[in-house]
């Protein structure tokens, strides 16, 4: 019943496309389809969720509810059982207006039955790829099939989504080259087509270009100083981002992860003035 779901991609292991890409191998599943339908009656022994976007744990509790058993990194899981915690971190722990809130945080809370970090299951590895959130794990299945979450970005999807969302862009260039030594066969991003380990490698690449331009780009404008809502325009209107107050607040935390991390390179240093942040460039 499990190899009939989705494609197959590995000896054991298939994929379900959709809006999120879901891993089925064995009796797991990797991250939730958006319709239910897609698993045809089957309910899995495991659900494996890469990190706690709603996105990507839509389903998780319904199937909980049919008797799965929910995992997760240890520092995604309350994400996953409470999920207001985004809305809440993305507005300064205010709650904001429906109207700014994306729905990639609206999610049905779901319990998380054990961590990850601390489970065992024979032909399934999870791999560390924090950045795009604070602990976000890929799972390497032993037919050589590697499940990404959100921690690579292709091309296509940089053309639709010119600042994709991530706290720590460090933090994701570590992750995107950990992800270029491992081995495997095929990597299945949350989001785009599966990859062969060569497109893959090219991928990541452009992923660490785009994060370089990006960086170049922020200091282009910091050649004076620019309060930080102003270096957030500057950005949002350069790269012609959609005038959406959902999509603005994912701005927000892009470029403020990116001033952060310029200022930790020494690249950049900030000011209070008038109860104003300001940035500049270091010359």
């Amino acid at each position: 019943m499990v190899k009939k779901l989705g494609k197959r991609i590995g000896e054991e292991t298939n994929y379900i496309p959709g809006a999120v890409n879901t891993g089925v191998f064995r009796d797991c599943i990797i991250d939730t389809s958006w319709d239910i339908t897609a698993y045809e009656g089957w309910v899995p022994e495991f659900v494996l969720i890469t990190h706690g976007h709603a996105d990507h744990f839509r389903l998780a509790y319904l199937l909980r509810q049919r008797g799965a058993r929910i995992g997760a990194p240890r520092e995604e899981a309350l994400l996953i059982e409470r999920p207001e915690i985004n809305i809440r971190a993305m507005f300064s722990w205010a709650w904001p207006p429906e109207e700014m809130v994306t729905s990639f945080f609206k999610g049905t809370a779901c319990r998380v039955d054990f961590w990850v970090e601390n489970w065992h299951y024979p032909g399934i590895t999870p791999i560390p790829l924090p950045g795009h959130s604070v602990a976000q794990v890929g799972y390497l299945t032993e037919d050589g099939v590697l499940f990404s979450g959100d921690a690579l970005y292709t091309r296509e999807l940089w053309k639709e989504f010119p600042l994709p969302y991530s706290i720590d862009p460090g933090l994701v260039r570590d992750s995107l080259k950990r992800l270029k030594l491992t081995e495997f066969q095929w990597l299945v991003p949350g989001h785009g087509k599966p990859l062969t380990k060569e497109q893959s490698v090219e991928e990541i690449e452009s992923h660490l270009a785009h994060l370089d331009r990006l960086d170049e780009m922020i200091l282009y404008y910091l050649q004076k100083p620019r309060s930080t809502e102003e270096i957030i325009s500057d950005i949002y209107t350069a790269l012609q981002l959609k005038n959406s107050l959902a999509q603005y607040w994912l701005a927000v935390t892009v470029i403020k992860a990116h001033l952060s991390y310029l200022h930790r390179k020494e690249q950049v240093r900030f000011f209070l003035d008038k109860y104003r942040v300001y940035w500049e460039a270091i010359a």
